[in-house]
């Protein structure tokens, strides 16, 4: 038998739906899913909720530990990851692009 843990959400069920509304993400609205699920008390246990949602407990223990550990910001994933791209180096694609203006192409097309 499973033991029985308490998880305390700080948000109140409100916040938590003025969030969702919010995300544009379905990742984090599907953390935010599970968290208001939680707060109500719909599920009886973790897996049922887990199932419910269509993802693994393993998962579900996963947000609640990065909840624990960080709070709703550490939950929710961040809107856009500013990276650059490793496939194209800048000066290439710089000079992709100055090639590109330059074509003959280019007066014709426009």
């Amino acid at each position: 038998m499973a033991r029985i843990s308490k998880l305390k959400i700080k948000e109140s069920q409100k916040e938590l739906r003025k969030v969702f509304k919010r995300q544009t993400l379905n990742k984090n609205r599907d953390r935010l899913q599970a968290f208001i699920h939680i707060q109500e008390n719909t599920y009886e246990s973790r897996d049922l909720l887990s199932s419910h949602l269509g993802i693994s407990l393993r998962t579900l223990e996963r947000w609640i530990s990065s909840y624990m550990s960080g709070g709703l910001k550490a939950l929710l994933l961040p809107e856009k990851r500013n990276r650059n791209s490793y496939l194209i180096p800048d000066e290439v694609d710089a000079a992709l692009a100055q090639r590109v203006l330059s074509s003959p192409l280019v007066g014709i097309l426009s």
